[in-house]
């Protein structure tokens, strides 16, 4: 009898036993705190941001606008993701399509190629997924919404620039970067008019080589114009950032650097040091954690049922050296990305 009453309290006390640890108070709260967790992280707007590249600081700038509209939104998450150099569609697509299958709510995306990037896009939206465009325009109707930089208006500025500097005279080159680019094609194509129309007397001495995706074969492209055109050039327009750099590097290596009056295109430590020393005569500026900011948000509007409006343009600007210090210029040439991403621009 009484080892039966041993292992009847034997039975109980185990079972007591594992009732406490299976409803202990530290264990309890451990779960609540990990299923809010999750259910938080399940609740949160999930959206994509998918750049041309991600090395330039310019796209770094875009991602610091992003992270921004995010940090206005205490339930919106912004995934990053993009090619390390532009000019990469086929890793673009790729990446766009793991993002769909992800399940992510939006995404937005810079489209490296006007036309390749259309019927993967559009396949995106098909599928249940809303996608805002940025910076490069993109042929297609289903789209939520375009940001980007008045791309017009930017070589318009730069062609004024250049016809007032050369006072009306002289050969200018204008060197591109890719041709599948619509943003940089507009502003060429806006900078070649409005030259026309200023100073029919300057000559254009090269208007049709690209020089690639990456700031070597830029250099190169370049250094084979300045060996070819010589003391003829007096000026010399770069769309983007990619172009200005190979341009001022040729220019330094052969020893012309100051010799031309180079516009160029957006920013980086290196680019605002030559518009200080003078060898740059103005950069272009864009606006890109504008660009970043308003494109996420736009997406969330859409998520929200609001109404997006179907274009918004953001500003452009002639940085000239006496401008360097403004702060209204300074904010677009060196952003706070030391808060959002752990870097800055260096000036």
């Amino acid at each position: 009898m009484q080892t039966c009453r041993l292992m009847a309290w034997s039975l109980i006390l185990l079972v007591v036993a594992g009732c406490n640890q299976g409803t202990s108070p530290e264990k309890v709260a451990k779960e609540k705190e990990a299923s809010a967790k999750t259910s938080a992280h399940a609740d949160r707007m999930k959206i994509a941001v998918i750049p041309k590249g991600t090395m330039h600081d310019y796209w770094q700038a875009i991602h610091t606008g992003a992270l921004a509209a995010a940090a206005d939104h205490k339930d919106v998450e912004v995934i990053w993701r993009g090619p390390l150099i532009e000019g990469k569609p086929d890793e673009q697509r790729k990446i766009l399509e793991g993002f769909a299958e992800m399940g992510v709510d939006a995404i937005v995306i810079a489209p490296a190629d006007r036309e390749k990037m259309v019927e993967p896009i559009e396949k995106v939206i098909e599928g249940g997924t809303p996608v805002v465009v940025i910076d490069s325009p993109l042929a297609s109707d289903k789209i939520v919404s375009y940001v980007g930089t008045d791309n017009e208006k930017l070589g318009q500025l730069a062609a004024k620039e250049m016809a007032q500097t050369l006072k009306g005279k002289g050969g200018v080159i204008v060197l591109r970067q890719l041709e599948v680019d619509s943003s940089t094609s507009a502003r060429v194509e806006a900078f070649l008019h409005e030259l026309k129309e200023r100073a029919p007397d300057i000559e254009i001495l090269s208007s049709d080589v690209y020089g690639g995706a990456t700031t070597e074969t830029t250099t190169i492209a370049a250094q084979k114009l300045i060996e070819k055109f010589g003391d003829k050039i007096k000026g010399w327009y770069c769309p983007t950032l990619g172009t200005t750099l190979g341009t001022l590097y040729s220019l330094q290596n052969l020893e012309k650097l100051g010799t031309v009056t180079v516009i160029g295109s957006d920013f980086n430590g290196d680019l605002i040091i030559a518009l200080r020393n003078g060898g740059v005569r103005g950069l272009m500026l864009q606006d890109p954690v504008s660009i970043g900011k308003k494109g996420v948000n736009a997406a969330i509007d859409h998520l929200e049922g609001k109404d997006v409006p179907p274009k918004e343009l953001t500003g452009a600007y002639l940085l000239r050296k006496e401008y360097i210090d403004a702060p209204d210029f300074k904010r677009l040439y060196s952003p706070d990305m030391q808060k959002w991403l752990g870097k800055g621009t260096k000036d």
